[in-house]
């Protein structure tokens, strides 16, 4: 749900700083998108920090051993979205 929360104030927010500058909604919104990767990458970089949505079990040599995961190894799938979703979309 933080999601859902924050893309709701974004967008608020949005629209307050258009009508107060006198500027286009979705001029503002264009800037504000291509952005919107970078806060993609340092989300899946804290939610690898602090141990949350880890993969799948693995036995590759990257795997990691997430405490709430228990002993076994798992793939570092914020890292990969962290990648993918942050670093890649936007370039």
């Amino acid at each position: 749900m933080s999601f859902h929360g924050g893309l709701i104030g974004v967008l608020i927010a949005i629209g307050l700083f258009a009508r107060s500058r006198s500027l286009p909604y979705f001029a503002i919104a264009d800037v504000i998108a291509a952005a919107a990767p970078i806060g993609l990458l340092l989300g899946r970089i804290a939610n690898f920090i602090n141990g949350e949505l880890y993969g799948r079990p693995t036995d590759m040599p990257w795997g990691v051993v997430f405490p709430a995961g228990g002993s076994v190894a798992r793939h570092p799938s914020q890292l990969y979205e962290a990648a993918l979703e942050g670093l890649a979309l936007f370039l």
